[in-house]
């Protein structure tokens, strides 16, 4: 019985605690993380300032919730799932990141949590950092280790597999990220950015191929 009821308590504030992050997220979205104060998620979600305290120790805890439910979003199935070594054909490999990854980094939803975390980066760098690491540095890290398969099996010549994983992955944003943050462009054309995925690949495997 008092199993039973523990477990209806752990649901009850997992439950609560969604909805605070939720609510959390919208604001900080909406108003910036500087500008949206606990009253601000009380008077949208109900309870105390204690209850938030409680769950989060303060607003940055709760904040650092938000930015993993933000991070999950950020990061596509495609990137999630990439593999951590090159399948048969390398390129086919990269051109399904590619496309997936600038899919992702142009959803209207993404341009608008990427301008977010440019804003609370200007005002704390601290939480900035936090969130390159948890978004853009986990892709980064899981290309460098594709990569770095890739030149452990000969297929690949690559001396420096985190520098390559970056040089690649901006390769691949061209101007298209830079387009949707400055000008809320977001609407490209698919076809375009096929093409552009494919010089990419091209280009890179040109470079890093063995000789």
């Amino acid at each position: 019985m008092i199993a039973a009821l523990q477990t209806s308590e752990r649901r009850s504030n997992l439950t609560r605690r969604e909805q605070v992050i939720a609510a959390a997220r919208e604001l900080f979205l909406s108003k910036g993380f500087v500008h949206t104060s606990i009253t601000d998620i009380t008077d949208t979600v109900g309870g105390s300032r204690r209850d938030i305290y409680g769950m989060f120790t303060d607003k940055e805890g709760l904040f650092n919730a938000v930015l993993q439910s933000l991070i999950a979003d950020v990061l596509s199935p495609s990137e999630m799932t990439f593999p951590a070594r090159p399948g048969p054909d390398i390129a086919q490999d990269l051109r399904t990141f590619g496309k997936g990854l600038l899919a992702n980094m142009l959803d209207p939803a993404t341009v608008t949590i990427f301008r977010q975390f440019v804003s609370i980066g200007a005002a704390r760098p601290e939480i900035g950092m936090q969130a390159y690491l948890s978004g853009p540095g986990v892709v980064y890290r899981r290309l460098a280790t594709y990569l770095a398969a890739g030149a452990s099996d000969g297929r690949l010549k690559i001396d420096d597999a985190d520098r390559t994983a970056r040089i690649f992955v901006e390769m691949l944003k061209g101007d298209y990220q830079l387009r949707a943050l400055m000008t809320n462009e977001t609407a490209f054309d698919r076809a375009d950015l096929a093409e552009h995925v494919e010089k990419v690949v091209t280009l890179f495997l040109n470079g890093a191929s063995p000789r």
